[in-house]
């Protein structure tokens, strides 16, 4: 497989053939090459801002994944970053590249119940309204859908997790799944005859895993 020393090329050259290969428009390459970030447009991306920086874009070439070949774009002020991942990337070219696969995109909310005077009862419970806390949960989002629940004990402390497990599609899920949390935590108190404490996403994302 052909490839091409994008390091050779001068800046202009580099601007050009990539406008070519990606379809770029006049704005588009205009947009890449201003690399300024007005403030009020910042203070809607992060909290509390007092400025912007610049930070150099690269391209890192020769990746192939899953057959296709990517040019990937990389933010970063610390040099041989990007000439290495090139160079890593290209040693893969005669086995093929890499193979990647996803399990899926479902993130798990967690509802924590505490006090909890039978739990027997308190899972039925659960179980026998499930259909009722999925679609309660399902009031925060027309896009994101919570497709299933599951409920584990733990002994110490003793206390029960309900997790709704949501499909987030491809975005991070955090606001969605920690909006559905809150949404259903009364129903499940009631039902349990418990206390909610946390409510949140987990950070144990093992129903979403990506594999290279």
């Amino acid at each position: 497989m052909s490839t091409l020393d994008f390091s050779k090329l001068s800046r202009k050259e580099r601007i050009c053939y990539l406008k070519d290969v990606a379809n770029l428009t006049e704005q588009e390459v205009e947009i890449l090459q201003a690399g300024k970030i007005e403030l009020e447009a910042a203070d809607r991306i992060i909290e509390n801002v007092i400025g912007t920086i610049p930070i150099p874009i690269g391209i890192a070439t020769n990746f192939v994944i899953n057959g296709k070949k990517f040019w990937i774009p990389m933010a970063t002020e610390q040099e041989s970053i990007i000439s290495d991942a090139s160079k890593a990337s290209e040693w893969t070219l005669s086995t093929g590249g890499f193979k990647a696969y996803n399990t899926g995109s479902i993130m798990i909310g967690q509802i924590q119940v505490l006090r909890i005077r039978n739990y027997e009862r308190a899972k039925h419970q659960i179980f026998a309204h499930k259909q009722e806390i999925l679609s309660l949960a399902n009031t925060q989002s027309s896009t994101r859908r919570a497709v299933d629940l599951r409920v584990r004990e733990l002994k110490t402390p003793p206390m029960l997790l309900v997790e709704l497990l949501v499909d987030v599609k491809d975005s991070m899920g955090a606001n969605i799944v920690d909006s559905m949390c809150e949404a259903v935590a009364p129903l499940i108190e009631s039902l349990t005859k418990g206390k909610v404490n946390l409510r949140i996403v987990s950070n144990l994302a093992t129903e979403r895993l990506i594999r290279v």
